[in-house]
């Protein structure tokens, strides 16, 4: 009996070791932790872009070299600046956020820069107006696409959106009515997501809800979304050929959705039960080619406790161990790890500040 026990015992001690080993928080191995607003692979070495922590003495943008955060030349200053969007195009790293200069005091930028490597340049003379705020940025035929909050672009009238390349800024259509928080390519086509409740024109308005597809010549609705209050776009990415968007999400065309809906390029579902509990809002979303992740204010996942992220496999939603002490604002899949940043200040149970890393 004692020997049964005492089997019994050592299985059940193994079988916990073992999903400890699978399910793995830890911080990133790094000099300064801070809550970053997006991530990007360039060169092979990951950028980070943020608020302006003159504490880190980093700027808006650094990289990770070892296990130190180094800035990009003299990087981008101010108190209240702060870096939303990385992209790479054309051999370079494209920077975009909310900041008047890059590379140096008087070099204005206005919201946007590039950065070749060596030294940071102006883009067409960058975005103004509104909150003039570059938030999201995709490349789409060769060319880079800009989302945000700006009247403006390079001094000529493009709302919300625009296109470079890598010369020159063109308008994308006649713009929105409100900002960009989105841009993806899915299937071969342009989305763009967000707070906007329709499109300008020359003859009025034509209503489009939060989410809006570029066939080449205008924008188009997307399926049959019919309330702008049900609905507010915040990320978008592609997990299994179809298309996740997540915000603050609490119905699809009268049916509860709870923070995220997919698209399969004919219709509009549900993801299980979604996300609910505090203020059920998804704020970022990232995919690999196991899991889509999901990242937020968030309490459940199908009604089971996750905390502020969670991950679904294409069938059922799941807890990463004990989630997140605060909201989840960023998140990176890099080298089978998912980097997870937000107003933290545990990951997994475990002590860990505003940046940590998640493994299996």
């Amino acid at each position: 009996m004692k020997k049964t026990l005492l089997l019994l015992v050592i299985l059940a001690l193994a079988g916990a070791g073992q999903k400890a080993k699978g399910q793995m928080w830890e911080p990133v191995e790094a000099d300064a932790a801070f809550n970053a607003k997006s991530f990007a692979i360039y060169n092979g070495e990951v950028y980070a872009g943020f608020h302006y922590y003159p504490t880190h003495h980093l700027f808006c943008v650094a990289k990770i070299e070892g296990n130190k955060w180094t800035n990009l030349g003299e990087g981008i200053p101010g108190v209240n600046s702060e870096v939303m969007s990385l992209a790479e195009y054309k051999g370079e790293l494209y920077v975009g956020g909310w900041f008047e200069e890059a590379g140096g005091k008087g070099k204005t930028v206005n919201s946007i820069a590039r950065w070749d490597g060596k030294a940071w340049h102006d883009v067409g003379g960058g975005v103004n107006g509104f909150m003039r705020m570059v938030v999201t940025m995709v490349v789409y035929n060769d060319e880079l696409y800009i989302g945000g909050s700006f009247k403006t672009v390079g001094g000529s009238t493009s709302y919300d959106i625009a296109k470079w390349n890598g010369k020159k800024w063109s308008s994308v259509g006649p713009g929105f009515n409100s900002s960009l928080n989105a841009l993806v390519v899915y299937k071969g086509e342009l989305y763009a997501g967000g707070g906007f409740s329709n499109t300008l024109g020359k003859k009025g308005k034509e209503h489009i809800f939060n989410i809006a597809k570029w066939d080449g010549t205008k924008w188009v609705a997307v399926g049959n979304l019919t309330d702008h209050s049900e609905y507010n776009v915040n990320s978008m990415v592609v997990y299994k050929d179809e298309l996740y968007v997540g915000g603050y999400t609490t119905k699809i065309n009268g049916k509860p959705a709870n923070g995220i809906i997919k698209w399969d390029g004919t219709t509009w579902t549900t993801v299980g039960k979604g996300i609910t509990g505090y203020n059920n809002k998804v704020k970022t979303l990232a995919a690999d080619e196991k899991y889509l992740y999901v990242g937020g204010f968030f309490g459940y996942a199908d009604g089971k406790t996750v905390n502020n992220i969670a991950k679904w496999d294409g069938k059922e939603w799941s807890s990463l161990g004990k989630g997140t002490s605060d909201v989840v604002q960023a998140l990176f899949c890099n080298k089978g790890e998912l980097w997870v940043t937000g107003l933290f200040k545990e990951a997994g149970g475990k002590k860990i500040e505003y940046m940590a890393k998640y493994k299996e």
